[in-house]
């Protein structure tokens, strides 16, 4: 609906949005006994949708300590407007990133929190990757729900950055699916790289790599790691598979 209204309105109608969430959805839930921090902490999270931060540095943005910043984050989570991804724990992977990862639920709303308009995310690669790895997550989520056998999403980075996985599927007799997610049309060989290393590292456990873009057709990168249109998400491919 916010999609089809030119830009004025499209603020409006999230302004409505946004009321009706923080004084409806919210108020049943929890007593939230400071709004105007509150809303300060919903657009910290906004701006780090897809992000990594430490609770303190969120609960700093919001004027908040940080008990009230995890209260408050939970009552996000409760409404559904945030998603916590938390991270990949194994034994055999060492200095890896302890910290849940940020999904705003909705791309749209975490663009309007964050003041940005089209060319505003078109021009900044971290913003356009950022919004684009949101909008993933909130697709793969009714899907996992629906999935048989049950899985669930992960995140895994080591300390110094090294290795990264966007999201990382693992079901229940521990088979793991990874998947890197860029805001590219064109991709080449070397974005697949941290999936060619997870599949390195648990070659009994691997059973895809994904690399998700914005182009068309399907192709294969490397042995069991391929690269697959975003929109097959919820439509079939254009083009035909390679």
């Amino acid at each position: 609906e916010a999609f089809a209204l030119p830009a004025p309105d499209r603020s409006a109608w999230y302004d409505g949005y946004l009321y009706n969430l923080l004084s409806r959805d919210v108020e049943t839930l929890a007593d939230v006994r400071n709004p105007g921090a509150f809303q300060r902490l919903f657009r910290a999270v906004a701006a780090n949708t897809a992000g990594l931060p430490a609770i303190d540095t969120l609960g700093r943005a919001a004027g908040l300590g940080h008990r009230t910043t995890k209260a408050y984050l939970d009552v996000l989570e409760e409404t559904r407007l945030l998603d916590r991804v938390e991270p990949f724990f194994e034994n055999t992977l060492k200095r890896m990133i302890k910290t849940p990862k940020y999904y705003l639920t909705d791309s749209g709303l975490a663009a309007y929190l964050g003041g940005l308009s089209r060319r505003a995310v078109t021009s900044d690669g971290d913003r356009l990757g950022r919004l684009i790895e949101t909008f993933v997550a909130s697709q793969l989520r009714p899907l996992l729900d629906l999935a048989s056998p049950r899985a669930r999403l992960c995140h895994l980075r080591d300390t110094e950055g090294r290795r990264e996985i966007d999201l990382l599927l693992e079901a229940q007799d521990g088979t793991l699916v990874g998947i890197e997610i860029k805001s590219a049309a064109v991709i080449a060989a070397g974005a697949a790289r941290h999936l060619v290393w997870l599949r390195n590292t648990f070659p009994d456990r691997f059973a895809a790599g994904i690399v998700l873009y914005t182009g068309p057709a399907i192709f294969r990168l490397d042995s069991k790691i391929w690269a697959v249109p975003i929109s097959t998400l919820w439509t079939p491919p254009a083009t035909g598979r390679k």
